[in-house]
């Protein structure tokens, strides 16, 4: 290559700079830099020489600002051309993004998970919050807004017939404008029609007494031979406000499966008051009554029907009336949290699987809920979770004894019981096979990991899934010599050894990858989110 090829090679194309192409310029020499610091004129003989290296540099610095503006101007450009090709490049991936390509069946998938998550009907979760009631008369969220974003998803979102079948609405203000109100019954009169043949998820909610005569509860009703889900809020008058439900529903669900009732009742007016809206519901299997007194004085169910229920119960008397009620009942969430304690006698729940109990007895109260677990006869329980707060529960471990031929998983929830106490409880259930602890000590990892002179584990022996969640309050080291422990069984009893087979973890404890890793050696680790570590089964 010629030596003016190369020079070519080395200019630069935007601006034609090139660092061969330019003379160098030397730094200011010794005695030069000895005259900055006097006043004295230079040498008669270094003045010409000085003359042209101040010109020389004057020049060069003129070229060096020349090509600084065109560097800048050269940058300037490809910023624009920058700004340019990334529209292009994200145009092009909008074009050519998967999405556009999924068939219709797949999106349609996508389509109902992404209302079903939006739209739970019956999941609680250990503060026991409200089932949540969202409007689908609202042309902005789910499910209409999936028709708005190009015709095939339109197109797809008309078809899916189970995605219109989830309605909410509360009833609005008589001051709402009947333009307004007009619009609101024909968007649930076509929501109504999407769904097609669906069996129908329905949320109402009244701040005030229903009334039979509004235009959206008359269109909801029209279709309740396709209720399958129910959940009904009033505010005020509920007892008349489902009497004149009545009117309109009875006889008319075959299909409803799930009913949940939040009623703002009064005992004085439940004397000789029959509510029996749902009393001819032949596939009604789970009943949730929350923040209503003296419901099951007035509410007209086949009792013997319901296996899954959650009762929050305000009365003493009105928690023993119900369970009493509840003979066959598999699935049982309860929360009672009053002083007062109950005097009737021992309920027997044959039935029973799980229960779900959350108690919040007031400061130094627990004479109540110590009633409600004396009086609970499960023989044949399951799994029980529990959160307690507040003053020590004493009947507590009497319920584990009771249940204790049956029980296999164990979830508790209850800062009091730690070290000594926990283990007292763990005594009286020695058949679990899951447990699950929350905010858990060094101590109680080094309970779990005692071995007894039998030479299996002390407490739980035939534990196979272990779960630690809430607060860390432990090492890593901890978890990690309990699993070994468990782990190593004498040889004799190898044929015959329970293995712990599982460990859950909730994701925010923050156990260290190394730590994991290590334990997955032995055992299968699970990482599960907060969300997903203290709910309810689907009652």
């Amino acid at each position: 290559m010629s030596e003016d090829m190369e020079k070519e090679a080395e200019r630069c194309l935007q601006c034609g700079y090139s660092n061969k192409s330019q003379s160098h310029i030397s730094n200011l020499s010794e005695a030069t830099v000895a005259l900055t610091r006097t006043n004295e004129p230079p040498p008669p003989n270094a003045f010409g020489t000085l003359r042209v290296s101040y010109l020389t540099s004057e020049t060069r610095l003129d070229d060096v600002n020349s090509q600084i503006l065109r560097m800048e101007a050269s940058l300037k450009a490809l910023r624009l051309e920058q700004i340019r090709l990334k529209g292009l490049v994200k145009t092009y991936k909008q074009i050519l993004h998967p999405i556009r390509r999924l068939p219709a069946e797949i999106l349609r998938e996508i389509y109902q998970l992404v209302e079903h998550d939006d739209h739970r009907f019956t999941t609680i979760d250990g503060n026991v919050k409200r089932c949540f009631l969202r409007d689908t008369l609202v042309s902005s969220r789910l499910p209409w807004i999936l028709g708005q974003v190009c015709h095939q998803w339109r197109e797809v979102a008309m078809s899916c017939t189970a995605l219109w079948s989830n309605i909410g609405f509360e009833l609005p203000d008589p001051t709402l404008s009947q333009e307004r109100l007009a619009v609101m019954v024909a968007q649930l009169m076509l929501q109504i029609q999407r769904s097609g043949t669906q069996p129908l998820t329905i949320h109402i909610k009244s701040p005030r007494n229903l009334s039979t005569c509004h235009p959206l509860l008359i269109a909801a009703c029209a279709h309740s031979a396709r209720w399958e889900n129910v959940y009904i809020h009033v505010g005020q008058d509920s007892v008349e406000a489902l009497q004149r439900l009545a009117t309109m529903i009875k006889g008319n669900i075959p299909i409803l499966q799930r009913l949940r009732l939040s009623l703002n009742t009064e005992d004085d007016v439940l004397e000789n008051v029959v509510c029996d809206a749902f009393s001819i519901a032949p596939k009604l299997y789970s009943l949730s009554i929350m923040d209503s007194q003296g419901f099951s004085k007035f509410l007209k169910v086949e009792w013997k029907q319901i296996t899954h229920g959650y009762v929050h119960a305000l009365d003493p008397v009105e928690l023993s009336d119900t369970l009493s009620r509840l003979k066959n009942v598999r699935y049982l969430s309860l929360m009672y949290q009053k002083r007062e304690g109950l005097t009737c006698s021992p309920i027997t729940l044959p039935q029973l699987h799980t229960l779900f109990m959350i108690t919040r007895p007031p400061r130094n109260h627990s004479a109540g809920i110590n009633s409600v677990l004396d009086r609970i006869v499960a023989p044949n329980l399951y799994e029980l979770r529990v959160s307690i707060k507040g003053p020590k529960v004493g009947s507590f471990p009497q319920l584990l004894t009771r249940s204790a031929a049956s029980l296999r998983s164990l979830s508790l929830k209850a800062s009091d019981l730690l070290g000594e106490a926990l283990s007292q409880l763990l005594e009286c259930v020695p058949a679990l096979e899951s447990l699950s602890l929350w905010d858990v000590t060094n101590e109680v990892l080094s309970a779990l990991a005692e071995i007894g002179y039998t030479g299996k584990p002390r407490l739980v022996p035939e534990l196979l899934v272990l779960g630690l969640f809430g607060e860390k309050k432990f090492f890593d080291s901890s978890v990690t010599a309990l699993v070994c422990d468990r782990r190593a069984v004498d040889s004799q009893l190898a044929s015959t050894a329970i293995y712990l087979r599982t460990v859950k973890l909730e994701s925010t404890l923050g156990v260290s990858e190394e730590t994991i890793l290590g334990l997955s050696v032995d055992v299968k680790v699970e990482i599960v989110p907060r969300r997903d570590v203290w709910s309810l089964p689907n009652v």
